[in-house]
């Protein structure tokens, strides 16, 4: 079982290299790889320093005037929504402004990845990843549509960064032990599930999982 949220909600505060005011944006959709339902939990945290500002008419509202904190709130809200149309358009006046923005970037990732446009999902977490190189959900995200894809070598590569970024980080261990399972290599899967449980005593996936490769064996 690979490890996945399944809603937009906010979660803790990180500073990033962009910096606006805290919020945190998480990714929803589901995937199934070899029969299981995957849950990856995406993270993206935000703190204050910009002071750039949105002027303009946006959905037929007379000068809204948007900081990069507040145009990412909306966008959270409207990709929540579903209402996936409005959150790209805000997304496109965001990046012409925030053009260096790494938050941007992610929350355009994660609209294409709620479409189901994952070729342009991993280009804009790859963004955000290459403006913010400590911005672990970025790298996270295009690791685990890589896995969904059955591209196993860029994911692992792609998980290394998350740990090395985030030692704890349990999903990143147990995506990895969910691509050793896939290929059938017990051994390393097992480390991977075990070093979850070391963090997490409690952290079911990897328990389950654990349960799985003694019932292949």
């Amino acid at each position: 079982m690979i490890r996945r949220d399944k809603s937009v909600a906010a979660i803790s505060d990180r500073h990033c290299t962009d910096g606006v005011s805290p919020s945190t944006v998480a990714a929803i959709s589901d995937r199934h790889i070899d029969g299981e339902t995957p849950s990856v939990q995406c993270q993206s945290e935000i703190t204050d320093t910009i002071d750039w500002k949105i002027d303009t008419i946006i959905f037929g509202e007379i000068n809204l005037i948007y900081s990069e904190n507040d145009t990412i709130k909306y966008i959270a809200s409207f990709l929540q929504q579903k209402e996936y149309d409005r959150a790209f358009e805000l997304i496109k006046v965001a990046e012409d402004i925030y053009y260096l923005s790494a938050d941007i970037q992610y929350n355009k990732g994660l609209y294409y990845s709620l479409i189901g446009e994952n070729d342009n999902a991993i280009s804009a977490f790859a963004e955000a990843s290459a403006l913010d190189t400590s911005f672990a959900e970025a790298f996270f995200n295009q690791a685990f549509i890589y896995q969904s894809q059955g591209k196993n070598d860029e994911a692992q590569k792609l998980y290394n960064k998350v740990i090395a970024l985030q030692p704890n980080n349990v999903n990143a261990y147990n995506n990895l032990g969910t691509i050793f399972l896939y290929l059938k290599d017990y051994s390393k899967a097992r480390k991977y599930f075990q070093k979850c449980i070391e963090i997490t005593p409690d952290f079911k996936f990897a328990i389950e999982n654990l349960k799985r490769i003694d019932e292949l064996q």
